[in-house]
């Protein structure tokens, strides 16, 4: 498990912690692996695009 810290910033939509922690190479890879249901968050699949975080 890792921990990410927002800092300033109020959210995070999914597909960009999942780029910008390293977990995916790119945006377009993050957005697949969100579609495919290979993403969890606290133990829950997540699919929505537009999460925020």
């Amino acid at each position: 498990m890792t921990t990410f810290y927002l800092e300033a910033h109020p959210y995070i939509a999914l597909c960009d912690l999942l780029k910008i922690s390293g977990w995916c190479e790119s945006g377009a890879a993050a957005k697949l692996a969100i579609d495919e249901g290979r993403v969890t968050v606290n133990g829950a699949v997540e699919t929505p695009l537009a999460q925020a975080l």
